[in-house]
């Protein structure tokens, strides 16, 4: 006579039956399978354990010492069961200990990567939300200090405002770090293998961006006073840190996901930093402290800089949307084109060649923004124009069938009634018919819609999320009115 000896089962602290049935079906064991291991009782002369674990490694001792047998049906069960269980064992022990993990959202693969990967950072977690709105805000940072120190050559940083470049240099560093160890999405999957992650990142067009970007050049090379062409090629050696600005396209990414306002977040910032640029160079190619006495004035002294800037950026808004060119030939404005110039044919053709550029530019870009703000406009009562287009076509057939009042004040009041309570032009939902959508999906949305009202049944309020769901695709809305004369 064969006897079956008890197969300790795994246990989860703190979760509940539902858990346990759903970790094992994720680990591949049928549910007769569940019931053939259910634990047995134990024999009167067993002992218990005194601490509950996940694998009772003592009672497996103790049934091999005793020559353990498995049943004809399941000769397997025991070591199949066993192995299952060790190499699981930590993933589920790591599962319990951490409260932030769940069973039943997460499959074992999952788990196993998260141990593996520990140091590792998930693309989609809060703290690298948090860095890259954090880098974007830098990003913009660098986007106005850089073109204001290249074009401002009298300009000379505070000592805090160094100290902050040092540290924005050190962030720079550090970010590369960080991108070597962060997961990345490739097809819909997280790839969190840092092998792949290197081989991705260097291979990718932002590494060597972002490495030329982080290099400190300005304190490699030397600054003397004896050689004013080495303070110029220090002055340029600062534009490589302009591909730094091209690491913004990561922050438009997410701003894309609104979609309704992205576009024009873009276009108004396109706009102020096209103006912000155009005001730089109108002040390089001017050069206003360049004269001895002018260096003598207030403007051309330290802190005095942000007053010519906010003039120049005023110059460049008004470039770009051509509203004035009094500014580019002016003699008796400060700033101004003709400013310490006699007659006007003396003007540097440059001023000519920036003033025609901006405005080009400055066309083109107008138009995006008002082609932006217009499409947000009509995004705002896109639905309702359509519910109208809908309206105009009914009633051009019901004019055309030559339909009696009281059938038309029925279809008006059938139309009206859905777009009042649904928002809808039809009573079939068009996201539970979307070819475009998957099957799950579309069902995930009908339960939702329907799960209530079904378990009001009671022949359903035992069925599965599988089984509603089937049922629900099948149930659509109707709206029954009431017709006169009925009792």
């Amino acid at each position: 006579m064969v006897r079956r000896m008890p197969i300790k089962p795994l246990v989860l602290p703190a979760i509940t039956d539902a858990d346990d049935v759903a970790t094992n079906l994720e680990a591949g064991v049928d549910e007769a399978e569940l019931d053939s291991m259910a634990p047995a009782q134990l024999e009167p002369g067993g002992t218990t354990p005194s601490n509950v674990k996940f694998l009772n490694r003592s009672s497996r001792n103790d049934s091999n010492k005793r020559g353990t047998q498995t049943t004809p049906g399941h000769p397997k069960m025991l070591r199949r069961t066993n192995t299952w269980a060790r190499s699981t064992g930590s993933l589920l022990r790591m599962a319990s200990g951490n409260p932030t993990i769940n069973v039943l959202r997460m499959s074992l693969f999952e788990l196993h990567d998260r141990m593996s990967y520990r140091w590792v950072l998930h693309p989609q977690s809060p703290f690298k939300a948090f860095w890259d709105l954090l880098s974007a805000v830098i990003v913009v940072y660098y986007s106005w200090i850089i073109p204001f120190m290249l074009c401002f050559d009298w300009y000379e940083p505070s000592s805090t405002t160094k100290t902050f470049m040092k540290v924005l240099d050190v962030w720079g560093v550090v970010d590369i770090a960080l991108r070597f160890r962060t997961g990345y999405i490739e097809y819909g999957t997280v790839v969190m293998n840092p092998r792949k992650i290197r081989q991705a990142y260097i291979r990718s067009v932002w590494f060597p961006i972002d490495l030329a970007s982080s290099i400190p050049f300005e304190y490699i090379i030397k600054d003397t006073t004896a050689s004013v062409s080495t303070r110029k090629t220090i002055k340029m050696i600062k534009y490589i840190k302009l591909p730094r600005l091209l690491r913004l396209g990561r922050f438009v990414k997410y701003l894309k996901r609104y979609k309704r306002y992205s576009s024009l977040t873009i276009s108004l910032n396109a706009m102020i930093f096209s103006a912000h640029v155009a005001g730089c160079i109108w002040v390089a190619i001017l050069k206003p402290c360049a004269d001895a006495i002018e260096a003598t004035r207030s403007h051309c002294q330290d802190g005095g800089e942000m007053d010519v800037y906010w003039v120049a950026f005023h110059h460049g808004i008004v470039s770009l949307l051509g509203v004035s060119a009094t500014h580019v030939e002016a003699s008796d404005r400060f700033l101004s084109g003709g400013y310490s110039h006699i007659a006007s044919d003396d003007l540097n053709s440059a001023i000519y060649l920036w003033s025609s550029a901006v405005s080009v530019y400055g066309a083109i870009l107008t138009a995006i923004l008002f082609g932006t703000i217009i499409g947000l406009v009509q995004s705002w009562n896109r639905a309702e124009n359509a519910f109208r287009k809908k309206m105009d076509h009914v009633t051009h057939e019901m004019d055309a069938l030559s339909l009696p009042k009281p059938l038309r004040a029925r279809v008006t009041a059938y139309y009206d009634y859905l777009w009042l309570n649904n928002r809808a032009l039809s009573e079939q939902l068009s996201l539970l018919h979307d070819p475009g959508m998957s099957l799950t999906l579309r069902r995930q949305i009908a339960i939702y819609l329907f799960k209530d009202n079904l378990q009001k049944i009671p022949f359903f309020q035992l069925a599965t999320d599988a089984v509603l769901g089937m049922i629900c695709m099948q149930l659509h809305q109707s709206k029954f009115e009431e017709t006169k004369g009925a009792g």
